[in-house]
Formats: structure tokens, C-alpha cells, sequence
């Protein structure tokens, strides 16, 4: 990752995407950008049908995490804890990030794209690396 890349990000709200559209929100030179495209593909616009349109407040959606958010206590209406304190049904490595993913119910889950960063707090790092093997 470009040294510095995160040091002009606005820190308040974390980035979230519920459909195509939503990809505007980051440039294509972030690095997470090929990441989230192929996830928002795969978790969304594939089950995105006129018969049965895609509903982010009932399925879920990603959310790409930003180094402020490492050790901060996440904000979302569906989680309210740290990552390290996440519940994952399963971390997988896409390049330089983690995609790991979190089961609220039977029907919503919540995707997230965590950058493996120098600043990714030990403990954190140490637990997504165990989840890659199970």
C-alpha cells in the first residue's frame, strides 16, 4: 500500500456499499477498489434480479475498513464492537487485504474489507491470520 494513503481520508464514517453505484465512493486507485468491485459482483449484483431485487438492509453489505477503524469501536446499526471483538464466520486474503465476513442472523451478513497494514494492531493481525486456516 502507497505510503501516506490513508493520511487524507476523512475518519468519521466508515465506507460502506450496498449496490454497483456504491463503487463510486472510492477511486480506482485505492487499492481496496479491485476487492470491493469483485465482492460487490459476487454478494450483490449477481442476486440483484428484477423478481428478487437485492435489499442491503435485509441481506447485508461490505464495508471497507480504514486504519482509523482498527482499534475504534465500530458504529454500525447492526454491530457495535471492536473487530477484534467481531464474531467471523470466516476470513479469507485478497492481495494486500483480509475479506472477512460476519453472520448478524440466518439472512443478514456483514462483509468486511480489512487492509493488512504495518499499523494493523498485533492481536488483530494474529487473529484474522488464525481464521485464514480454518
Amino acid at each position: 500500500m502507497p505510503a501516506g494513503f490513508f493520511a487524507s481520508i476523512d475518519w468519521k464514517n466508515m465506507i460502506t456499499f450496498k449496490c454497483s453505484n456504491d463503487l463510486k465512493k472510492i477511486t480506482t486507485i485505492n487499492p481496496a477498489f479491485p476487492v470491493i468491485k469483485e465482492l460487490i459482483e459476487t454478494l450483490i449484483t449477481d442476486f440483484d434480479t428484477e423478481e428478487n431485487p437485492y435489499i442491503p438492509d435485509y441481506y447485508g453489505y461490505i464495508i471497507l475498513i480504514e486504519e482509523a477503524d482498527f482499534i475504534r469501536v465500530l458504529e454500525l446499526r447492526e454491530l457495535n464492537c471492536r473487530l477484534l471483538d467481531v464474531r467471523w464466520e470466516f476470513v479469507e486474503k485478497r492481495g494486500d487485504f483480509y475479506y472477512a465476513a460476519s453472520l448478524i442472523n440466518d439472512e443478514f451478513g456483514l462483509a468486511f474489507v480489512i487492509p493488512d497494514s504495518k499499523l494493523l494492531p498485533t492481536e488483530l493481525s494474529a487473529l484474522l491470520t488464525t481464521l485464514l486456516s480454518h
